[in-house]
């Protein structure tokens, strides 16, 4: 009797075999353009080391839009800073929400620069009231692509476990639990280039053939939807793994 594990074998040696046959083999995908929208809701003071790492993504063609909190936007004019997050940087309450979410497709990025206990507090329990809040969770009920730099939230190396530690931990996990990638400010530039070379679709990430393993690979690294290319073959263990782990396996 054949198991799954050798059934997703075999249709690994025939998918390649068909495909060389074919002459088919998986596509590089080039350096596209990605749209950013970057959110601060909370000043930190990490702002200066992220707004010099904001002018190399936009220098490297990254389509910037930056909305920040009012008390953000004073700290920034207060240190000079402004600048250095773009030139359309406005404050949550100036915005429409829904034309903000209209521009961001699913190879853009939201992307939440800076968030301290309480606004990752109003995330964890949805408090629709906060315009920063409504825009996330809209963002992730509209399948975009949301990170969460937390820096702000880890302890750093030989803290203690006090209060403080204990809640950062819990509301780390919570906002996992809300489908939110956390990611360090370091992290983020593999992000942006995952989305900028089409690692959503299927043609660059696996070429023809989405296995088990792939699954699991791209859910790691915080993929939400795949898209597929008419071409590619599913195997049964791979289709069964993307439900489980929530994992939207779309055909072009």
């Amino acid at each position: 009797m054949i198991d799954d594990k050798e059934i997703e074998d075999l249709i690994r040696v025939i998918a390649q075999r068909v495909l060389a046959r074919l002459g088919e083999g998986g596509e590089e995908a080039g350096s596209g353009s990605i749209k950013l929208l970057l959110l601060l809701p909370d000043s930190t003071a990490g702002i200066e080391r992220l707004a010099s790492r904001v002018g190399k993504w936009v220098a490297s063609g990254v389509d910037l839009r930056a909305i920040v909190s009012p008390a953000v936007a004073r700290d920034l004019d207060a240190s000079g800073l402004r600048g250095k997050l773009g030139r359309e940087l406005c404050t949550f309450d100036e915005v429409d929400l829904c034309a903000e979410l209209a521009g961001i497709d699913q190879k853009n990025l939201v992307l939440v620069g800076s968030i301290g206990f309480e606004s990752a507090r109003a995330l964890c329990e949805l408090r629709d009231g906060s315009p920063f809040v409504r825009l996330v969770s809209q963002a992730i009920l509209h399948n975009k692509q949301v990170a969460v730099i937390a820096d702000d939230l880890k302890p750093r190396a030989g803290a203690g476990q006090g209060r403080a530690a204990v809640e950062a931990e819990s509301l780390l996990r919570d906002l996992e639990r809300n489908d939110l990638v956390l990611i360090d400010t370091e992290e983020v530039w593999n992000l942006i280039s995952r989305l900028r070379a089409g690692a959503s679709t299927l043609t660059r990430t696996v070429g023809d053939l989405l296995t088990e393993e792939d699954v699991e690979r791209l859910a790691a690294e915080g993929e939400r939807k795949l898209t597929l290319s008419s071409r590619t073959v599913v195997t049964p263990l791979a289709a069964s793994r993307a439900a489980e782990l929530g994992i939207e396996l779309v055909g072009k």
